[in-house]
């Protein structure tokens, strides 16, 4: 009768172990690795994102996919009136000087984090005439981003 070679299993199951061990380790190095390029070598595609909501009334929701972040590229306010997105109009003469730029509002909330919430954003700009729209243009860019 032939006895098996333990030293064998032994060693697999030593060395199981060991990765089993190190695995968070592993886990972070390998996040690393992968923080700008892909596992082929080749640069992490950026997704571009455009959205457009009713920004007077609604609250709404900026996310990329876990390991990247957000990257703002434009930010823009209209008045464009729809039945569901109709703000009330008091003084149109008001809001004659107020600029459609919305992008150091959005930046401050969105910049760098993985997702944010723009809550209403349109509700308090311009009293008189308020915009009613928001446009934001972003890119999901690689890298950690913060979380709200």
């Amino acid at each position: 009768m032939a006895v098996p070679n333990t030293s064998l299993f032994t060693n697999a199951l030593f060395t199981f172990f060991l990765l089993l061990a190190f695995r968070p380790l592993l886990v972070w190095s390998a996040r690393l690795l992968n923080e700008n390029y892909a596992w082929e070598g080749q640069k992490v595609e950026e997704e571009l994102v455009i959205k457009s909501w009713c920004a007077y009334e609604f609250t709404e929701e900026l996310r990329c996919p876990h390991g990247t972040k957000i990257q703002m590229l434009s930010a823009m306010f209209n008045r464009q009136r729809t039945q569901a997105c109709s703000p009330p109009v008091t003084d149109k003469e008001k809001g004659k000087g107020c600029k459609p730029q919305a992008m150091t509002l959005v930046n401050e909330q969105c910049e760098g984090y993985e997702w944010c919430l723009l809550e209403r954003l349109a509700k308090d700009t311009c009293p008189g005439h308020p915009y009613s729209q928001l446009r934001v243009r972003f890119r999901c860019k690689a890298g950690r981003g913060k979380i709200p």
